[in-house]
């Protein structure tokens, strides 16, 4: 199902790319564009995350506008607390971060280092891990790792799924 998925959406590109619509776009990005940050939180409420970042006939994307009217405010808000796809190009091969007018507006598409992009950060549960020996003498009988000498494992029995 992922696939029939991500196919429709490659073909929906296809075509707004060949033949974009001026003038047509949703209201997620009419309230992109107009730097409406109230209206784009209403309508985001609603509004499933693939259409979020669904390119819009117009050949954009409600970021790209964001971006590109310099909406400082909107940007942070679909890029920090939404989480919305950041390397979608336009019809005319742009990213939204190449169509920021500023630099305050393309620091917002930078990670900070600080954050782990793999790792829930509202678990209570700690990450564990798996240690590999570094002393063989100590695995004799038991079937050696695939990892290196001093790798770390993750251990996978707590992980949680997104969707």
């Amino acid at each position: 199902m992922g696939n029939e998925q991500t196919k429709e959406e490659e073909k929906h590109e296809t075509v707004v790319l060949r033949n974009p619509q001026v003038g047509e776009a949703s209201p997620l990005y009419w309230a992109c564009r107009g730097g409406d940050l109230d209206a784009v939180n209403e309508i985001l409420s609603s509004t499933p995350f693939s259409d979020i970042n669904r390119l819009e006939p117009n050949g954009s994307t409600a970021l790209h506008a964001a971006s590109f009217f310099g909406h400082t405010d909107v940007v942070r808000f679909l890029v920090q607390e939404r989480g919305i796809i950041r390397h979608r190009k336009n019809r005319h091969g742009l990213t939204a971060y190449q169509e920021a007018p500023t630099k305050e507006i393309r620091r917002l598409f930078h990670r900070p280092s600080s954050v782990n992009r793999f790792v829930e950060e509202n678990s209570d549960a700690p990450p564990q891990f798996i240690f590999t020996k570094d002393n063989k003498e100590e695995d004799e009988g038991e079937e050696e790792e695939d990892s290196p000498d001093g790798w770390v494992q993750g251990d996978n029995s707590t992980a949680t799924t997104h969707t």
